[in-house]
């Protein structure tokens, strides 16, 4: 994958494909592979790997936030010269675009959350797990803090008794590249928030689209509730969660962004001049 050059950091990122420019964003842990999945045909996939991600260099913890990815999601916008596009992501990823259509709504003509598990508030009880995670990683490293945590966390057993998924995801932290390393990247996300409690949601006039699942301990319907109530022009759908089949979750999600963007969202923006018409007006 390409990298860009960020203050000295690398930043991987995927740019592949043709037509309408969709920025989505992976979750906290995962890397561009994740949107790739779950994106629908004849777009322009767009993916920065996070800070502490997939190939990007993880950097200073103390710029481990949703305002720092969000700067450099916006530098590589610039860097592709793309200036409007829907901008969406999964978990993290979608309180990433959250807070980058509030910096700059005027370039997010679409917003797509996808399993939402931010909303303003920093450390929410639904990814304190994570935060456990992270410190049996520092105290014991990947494969001892692994064993450890699987025979030792009420959370774990917890949530694997909500979501044999959810559990799975959990276990996942310690199997990625260079974990320990990166425990301060759960530590620092979980504890900070994509918006400010005093957020002026009002600002939020694009069309968005919100797709949650039930069941999920990690990424509460509740909270995908929230910000659908938050948003004034968003639509809620209910999915398929990933306990009753991957591929039946991700043809879910992979049809729902489909069908957004073909409802009135711009087909091409650039700053190259690209014309963009939605499907009203080129029936007119």
């Amino acid at each position: 994958m390409p990298y860009l050059d960020r203050d000295g950091l690398r930043l991987s990122y995927r740019d592949t494909g043709s037509g309408s420019p969709l920025v989505l964003q992976h979750g906290l842990g995962g890397d561009a592979a994740q949107p790739v999945g779950v994106a629908p045909p004849n777009v322009r996939l767009i993916t920065l790997e996070c800070r502490g991600h997939g190939e990007s260099d993880i950097g200073a913890p103390r710029d481990l936030s949703f305002a720092t990815f969000t700067q450099d999601l916006r530098v590589l916008l610039d860097h592709l010269d793309i200036e409007r596009a829907i901008v969406g992501g999964i978990s993290m990823g979608a309180g990433l675009a959250l807070r980058l259509a509030y910096d700059q709504p005027d370039s997010v003509v679409g917003l797509v959350l996808v399993r939402p598990a931010w909303s303003d508030r920093p450390n929410p009880p639904n990814l304190a797990p994570l935060l456990e995670v992270a410190r049996y990683l520092r105290d014991f490293g990947p494969a001892e803090g692994k064993r450890r945590y699987q025979t030792a966390s009420k959370l774990l057993a917890v949530t694997h008794h909500e979501s044999l998924s959810a559990a799975q995801s959990l276990l996942g932290q310690f199997d990625r590249p260079l974990a320990s390393a990166r425990a301060p990247v759960l530590e620092r996300m979980v504890a900070d928030a994509p918006l400010p409690l005093s957020a002026d949601w009002s600002r939020l006039r694009m069309p968005a689209l919100i797709l949650a699942t039930r069941g999920d301990p990690l990424h509460p319907f509740s909270m995908a509730r929230q910000l659908a109530s938050a948003l004034p022009k968003s639509r809620l759908t209910e999915i398929a969660g990933k306990d009753s089949g991957l591929e039946a979750h991700a043809r879910m999600i992979v049809a729902a962004i489909g069908e957004f963007a073909r409802r009135g969202i711009p087909r091409s923006e650039t700053r190259r001049g690209s014309e963009y018409l939605s499907d009203r007006n080129k029936k007119r």
